[in-house]
C-alpha cells in the first residue's frame, strides 16, 4: 500500500496493536499529518522493490518481503519500540536513528547476511538498549539518555573523529559492558575517551601517545575483583596489533574501591602472567583514578 493524498493519517488507535504492510517504494506521500507513534503500531516494509524507510518517528518498524531497503538520505528515523530489519539488503545514507523509547529496547545489526555500518545512532528516552548482536557505526554515536548495554556482543566505532561518541557520560548514559562484548574503536581514533561503565558504574578509560596508531583496540570494564583485595573492577584492553607505548588512565567510582591500597597489577597476556607492579612505564594514582 500507499499512503498518499490531503489530509491527516494515524496509524491504529488506543485500543488496537495495527500493522500496516507498506509496498511502495516510496510509501508516504500524504501532504497532511502522518502519525506512526502515538498508538501502540508496527509499519512494515514489505515490498519487492526497493524502497526507503522514511525520516519519520515510528512505533515499531521492521522489514520484510524481498526488496532493497534505503534509509532515508537525511533525518532522524525515530524507533520507540522494536526495530526489526529482517533480512533484507539495507543502503545507509546520511540519516540518523533514533532509539527514544523509554521502555528496553534492542539495536539489531542490518542485514545480518553481510553486516553493514548504521551512519548515525541517537539514544534517548532514558532507558537502557542492548545490542543484539554485534554492531558497527560509521558515523557518530550520541549518548543524550540511556545506556548502551553491550552484553556478549561488540560496538565498533570506525569514525576516527574526536567527537564520534557524544554525549554528557554518567552511570546513566554510557556505553555498559557487563558481558564478553568490546568498545571497539581505531588506535588512529582522535578521541581519547572510552565511555564505558558496569554495574551500574561509569569507570571510562582514556589512551593517549599511542603508538603505532595501527589497528584497533577492544576495550571492557570488567564488574569484577581479580583480588579480594583489589578495587571490584578490572579493565581489559586488547589491541589488535603490538603496542610500543601508549598512556592510559582509569576511573572508577568510590563504592568500588574495596579498601585498596594504591597499586596497580598488570598482565600482559590476558591473565596468564601478572606483573605488580608493572616492570615497564610509570604509575600515577588521582582522585578515583590511576594511570
Amino acid at each position: 500500500s500507499v499512503i498518499s493524498g490531503s489530509g491527516n493519517f494515524t496509524n491504529g488507535d488506543a485500543s488496537n496493536n495495527s500493522t500496516l504492510f507498506v509496498t511502495g517504494a516510496t510509501p508516504f506521500t500524504l501532504s497532511g499529518t502522518l502519525d506512526l507513534v502515538s498508538n501502540p503500531n508496527t509499519v512494515n516494509y514489505s515490498g519487492t522493490v526497493t524502497q526507503t524507510i522514511g525520516a519519520y518517528n515510528y512505533y515499531n518498524l521492521s522489514s520484510s518481503g524481498t526488496g532493497s531497503r534505503t534509509l532515508a538520505n537525511s533525518g532522524t528515523i525515530g524507533v520507540k519500540g522494536i526495530f526489526d530489519p529482517g533480512t533484507n539488503a539495507f543502503t545507509v545514507t546520511g540519516s540518523t536513528i533514533d532509539f527514544n523509547g523509554t521502555s528496553p529496547q534492542n539495536i539489531p545489526v542490518l542485514r545480518p547476511a553481510t553486516p553493514i555500518a548504521y551512519n548515525n545512532i541517537n539514544i534517548s528516552g532514558n532507558s537502557t538498549k542492548t545490542l543484539s548482536a554485534n554492531v558497527a557505526i560509521g558515523g557518530v554515536l550520541s549518548l543524550n539518555g540511556g545506556i548502551i548495554e553491550l552484553a556478549d556482543n561488540s560496538l565498533t566505532i570506525s569514525n576516527n573523529s574526536a567527537t564520534a561518541i557524544q554525549g554528557t557520560f554518567s552511570s546513566s548514559n554510557m556505553i555498559a559492558t557487563n558481558g564478553l562484548g568490546y568498545l571497539i574503536k581505531n588506535t588512529a581514533s582522535s578521541q581519547q575517551l572510552y565511555p564505558i561503565g558496569s554495574n551500574g558504574y561509569y569507570s571510562p578509560m582514556t589512551l593517549s601517545a599511542v603508538a603505532p596508531t595501527t589497528g584497533t583496540l577492544s576495550v571492557r570494564a570488567v564488574p569484577t575483583a581479580i583480588n579480594p583485595s583489589y578495587i571490584k573492577k578490572y579493565w581489559d584492553v586488547t589491541s589488535s596489533t603490538a603496542l610500543t607505548s601508549a598512556t592510559a588512565t582509569f576511573q572508577y567510582d568510590p563504592a568500588e574501591l574495596n579498601g585498596a591500597l594504591p597499586s596497580i597489577s598488570y598482565s600482559p597476556d590476558a591473565g596468564a602472567t601478572w606483573q605488580n607492579p608493572p616492570t615497564a612505564g610509570t604509575a600515577s594514582y588521582g582522585g578515583n583514578s590511576f594511570t
